[in-house]
């Protein structure tokens, strides 16, 4: 069931008081892609992100970051352990493939990433962490509650292509996923 609070990414115009929320899905699609399917799905990102141009704001957290830096670490860990390299996660930390991808991570993270978005503070303390709990339980993912209650905060929108986002009716979802359109 589609809301009339989910915007195309496709049609939807920013405007210059629109601040958006990223998701780190987004993020990993733009910076980190993991496939081919993540690198489409990042242009599709990137040509909105262009479309705002300076109109725009487009922010991140320090959970968006660690996220993104998890979900890349754990990902290249499973692809070393692939190749038939048994090692616990602790010891594959201390491995020099660690290494260097924590400096690409880095890197990325640096030189591309903060250059695009801004990094906002949280505001943890005011933020209703229990009603991060509430609503339906078979898509909870608490980072993603968590980015609800922020963007309710602030009066920001969520870009993303988590179609988890759908039981949300009250705040801007903007997406190029065609579930949140009634497409599949």
């Amino acid at each position: 069931m589609a809301h009339n609070n989910f915007l195309s990414a496709y049609d939807y115009l920013p405007k210059e008081d629109d601040v958006f929320l990223v998701d780190t899905n987004v993020l990993i699609s733009l910076f980190t892609p993991i496939n081919g399917r993540d690198e489409m799905i990042g242009r599709q990102y990137e040509k909105f992100i262009r479309k705002a141009d300076a109109k725009s704001k487009f922010v991140v957290t320090s959970m968006n970051l660690s996220e993104l830096i998890n979900v890349n670490l754990r990902y290249e860990y499973d692809r070393y352990r692939a190749n038939g390299n048994d090692i616990k996660y602790k010891e594959y930390r201390k491995l020099q493939e660690f290494e260097k991808e924590l400096e690409l991570l880095k890197s990325v993270i640096e030189r591309q990433l903060l250059k695009m978005m801004e990094r906002i503070n949280d505001d943890f303390t005011n933020i209703d962490v229990v009603n991060c709990f509430s609503g339906q339980t078979d898509c909870f993912d608490f980072a993603d509650r968590y980015y609800v209650e922020l963007a309710r905060k602030n009066c920001m929108k969520i870009l993303t292509n988590d179609y988890d986002f759908s039981v949300i009716s009250d705040v801007y979802i903007v997406s190029t996923n065609p579930k949140f359109f009634g497409h599949t």
